[in-house]
């Protein structure tokens, strides 16, 4: 027989599924590095929640911990869910819907990313290809040049969500990355120093100098799995999500292994990143 905290989580999750911020059983596992089948196990009443689990679903998500574990109290801290990263809207017809961060919403989107209600007022566009449906991806406008050839201002660079507890493990030193900040979102190379308790921002064009973020200021981080192109505006079609086929063709993100300048570019790039950790490792020295 289950224990009663296990029951808790489970009606936990009945919630998050109700109000859209997981599409299924299977998306919850994987949010929290859990495997499906483990859950599925939990799910059918077979075992219990560990307690590991438990803890980064009231990370994650806001359960209240007085619920889950006295049964006192609203099921979410605040009585709603306040980390909503998960959220991808999607319906029975098209699956193929997430959330296109780009014009005001782009800039706001710091500051609502944990409010349910205004994150759902951000129009969703529908990709032109099938893609695993479980996973977490949204759509972020590139603003600038600063990544320039590889990410064009305008551009639209789809991201794959990055649970905080995989940080340390998951972001590799010269890749690409969306980085939501507290105020601002990066499209940037990265320098990772956790020891350090921060990041370096680079980017592609050497005129802009590398930026220095605090891991305390940074709320999210997405890898980068696609590039839309921008080649031209298509109004959108009598109120639905507008067809991403219609506004970008589709390039993936490893574009680059067809373009021998761009490779000598980067690897150049990764020199420059070099000089720069010897650079600041001696900084920080004195």
């Amino acid at each position: 027989m289950q224990n009663e905290v296990t029951k808790r989580l489970l009606n936990c999750v009945e919630q998050l599924k109700a109000s859209a911020i997981v599409r299924s059983n299977r998306q919850f596992s994987l949010s929290l590095n859990y495997l499906p089948q483990s859950w599925s196990e939990i799910v059918k009443g077979r075992r219990d929640a560990p307690v590991e689990l438990i803890r980064k679903a009231i990370v994650t998500y806001s359960f209240n911990p007085n619920y889950l574990f006295l049964n006192d109290g609203a099921i979410f801290l605040d009585d709603k869910p306040s980390n909503v990263q998960s959220v991808v809207f999607q319906n029975e017809e098209d699956k193929k819907i997430m959330l296109d961060i780009s014009g005001e919403n782009r800039m706001k989107y710091p500051m609502i990313l944990h409010k349910v209600a205004e994150l759902q007022e951000i129009p969703a566009i529908r990709l032109p290809f099938d893609y695993e449906q479980d996973l977490n991806l949204r759509s972020f406008q590139v603003v600038g040049e600063g990544m320039a050839p590889l990410y064009q201002n305008d551009d639209r660079v789809i991201g794959l969500f990055i649970d905080p507890f995989e940080w340390e493990t998951q972001l590799i030193e010269g890749n690409r990355y969306i980085v939501v900040t507290r105020s601002d979102i990066h499209v940037n190379s990265i320098i990772p120093e956790f020891s350090k308790e921060k990041i370096i921002l680079t980017s592609f064009d050497n005129s802009y100098s590398p930026q220095i973020v605090s891991i305390h200021d940074i709320q999210e981080v997405w890898s980068i799995k696609y590039v839309l192109k921008k080649v031209d505006t298509v109004p959108a079609n009598n109120g639905l999500e507008p067809d991403a086929s219609g506004l970008f063709p589709m390039l993936m993100e490893m574009m680059q292994d067809g373009f021998t300048d761009i490779k000598e570019q980067l690897a150049d790039q990764q020199e420059q990143i070099a000089e720069l950790k010897e650079s600041l490792d001696s900084e920080d020295s004195f």
